[in-house]
């Protein structure tokens, strides 16, 4: 991978300073590059896409792909998700501000939806079932952990069409 992505474009560095054009400061220790996933939307995704980012962060993603879709003159759909993290709500002080820095540097009128959601950690429900269950139990609670998700993608669907 490090002959295909060694570009300086792809650098944290370049990312960095991305970070500081919009902000004027640095908001984020290990931003992506938004020429890097510019690049990666173009060569993998085309018109009318979705591309989803479940660990926005500083949303480089999103920056990534406002050029990718400037450069190729279509229309790909984003969908991030960004959990809370030790108090610190990353969302709303980081990913949502770029979203909203981005197209206002790039004057866009998007609409941005947020819809709140509460994931499951995989880790911790298999280790509280595992360790609380027979195997009886534990289909069951697969099947209900199993719904959960698909309630998750019927959100995440209906986020899709109002697109």
């Amino acid at each position: 991978m490090k002959t295909i992505l060694d570009k300086p474009d792809y650098s944290n560095s370049r990312a960095t300073k991305r970070l500081n054009e919009l902000f004027g400061e640095k908001i984020f220790n290990t931003p992506k590059s938004e020429i890097l996933m510019r690049d990666l939307i173009t060569s993998f995704t085309d018109d009318g896409d979705l591309v989803m980012d479940w660990c926005a962060g500083s949303n480089s993603t999103y920056d990534g792909l406002v050029l990718a879709n400037k450069l190729q003159n279509v229309n790909r759909k984003y969908v991030y998700v960004q959990n809370v993290d030790n108090g610190f709500d990353i969302f709303e002080e980081i990913s949502r501000v770029r979203v909203d820095t981005v197209n206002k540097f790039e004057d866009l009128n998007i609409l941005h939806q947020v819809t709140d959601i509460e994931l499951i950690s995989t880790e911790k429900f298999l280790t509280e079932q595992l360790s609380e269950c027979n195997k009886q139990d534990f289909i069951i609670a697969v099947e209900q952990f199993t719904k959960q998700y698909l309630r998750l993608i019927k959100k995440f669907d209906k986020i899709y069409d109002n697109y």
